[in-house]
């Protein structure tokens, strides 16, 4: 699905979570306000198109890495899909972590290059995986579709 058709959609919903002080940080290359055993930052974008969506999370390297170095506050983005397998606002399922981010967050359109980053992830994913932006995802989830 290319973003023109995407829009097009009226189950089609893009929001940007990022904090001013986060963006900045992302600028910067280095999240100070992240610490090692502190969470990270989930659903800092959202898209969602019918019963799929794709979460931007962002971590600091040394809240991921086995073997880091406490103070690596360097930012780790990446990207969570979720499926939905029915039609209550609850039948949402996660499903797995796909792959990192590709946006220049020095750029002054970040935020379209997030959201044709975040689409074309997501159809990439939809269509490796089998699920449908149309349907919900119960059989594929359970291994029947």
């Amino acid at each position: 699905m290319n973003y023109e058709e995407a829009k097009q959609r009226s189950d089609y919903k893009f929001s940007v979570n990022i904090p001013e002080y986060l963006l900045a940080e992302l600028k910067a290359d280095w999240l100070n306000s992240f610490c090692e055993n502190g969470d990270p930052e989930r659903g800092a974008a959202v898209l969602e198109i019918g019963y799929v969506d794709i979460e931007l999370n962002i971590f600091a390297e040394n809240q991921v890495a086995r073997m880091s170095d406490s103070e690596n506050h360097r930012p780790v983005l990446n990207y969570f899909c979720c499926i939905k397998h029915g039609d209550k606002d609850d039948d949402w399922e996660s499903d797995d972590y796909i792959c990192e981010t590709s946006v220049n967050w020095n750029d002054s359109g970040w935020r379209d290059q997030l959201e044709h980053d975040m689409l074309e992830k997501l159809d990439q994913y939809v269509k490796r995986k089998g699920y449908s932006y149309d349907n919900p995802n119960f059989a594929v989830c359970l291994g029947k579709g």
